[in-house]
């Protein structure tokens, strides 16, 4: 057995297993899991490493110089952070995994509001996205082939979007401009 790829692949599938077993939120999961592929993708046999020997600043720097044109430097801190302390909790759960425990070093933003309006706009949004789920007939009951997308739209929340795996770039440009439409300060 190659423990190596087993150990490797182990970090990025612990924190789905983790979210099934209720010790972290989807969202944390899916953020510190996305991290991971990201910073790790700088090698392309990523899988083959061996995550106790893992040069993580190394890995972090690597991706830095290599995603500096991609994302905004708060973008690349926030991979870097979180693959931090993906891989440091990982380790806490291979040496101990009977009291292992995930453990944010991260303090929660406090909400900001601009009073009962905003409050009210939220409701409404909230109240038209869960109509249209229920309204929106499922991939399995059209026969349509799928693929789920998270994507981290601010530390500790993701985005999920499930697009046909035969999307076409007429489709997705009108997927972006309803996307668009979503925003608390879109103005059309």
């Amino acid at each position: 057995m190659d423990t190596q790829r087993e150990l490797a692949r182990a970090l990025v599938d612990h924190w789905e297993w983790a979210a099934r077993k209720g010790l972290v939120t989807e969202a944390t999961a899916a953020t510190l899991s996305t991290s991971c592929r990201h910073v790790l993708g700088v090698d392309p046999d990523w899988e083959t490493l061996d995550v106790q020997t893992l040069d993580v600043e190394d890995f972090v720097l690597r991706f830095n110089t290599l995603s500096a044109g991609k994302y905004k430097p708060r973008s690349l801190r926030d991979y870097g952070n979180r693959f931090r302390r993906a891989v440091t909790s990982y380790r806490g759960y291979l040496e101990d995994p009977a009291s292992w425990r995930f453990t944010s070093s991260r303090r929660q933003p406090a909400s900001r509001s601009d009073g009962p309006a905003s409050a009210k706009r939220g409701r409404a949004r909230q109240r038209t996205v869960q109509s249209e789920e229920r309204s929106t007939p499922s991939d399995e009951s059209v026969g349509v082939a799928s693929h789920e997308y998270s994507f981290p739209i601010r530390p500790e929340l993701m985005a999920k979007l499930a697009i046909p795996r035969d999307v076409t770039t007429a489709e997705i440009n009108r997927l972006v401009a309803w996307a668009r439409t979503l925003a608390v300060d879109y103005e059309p």
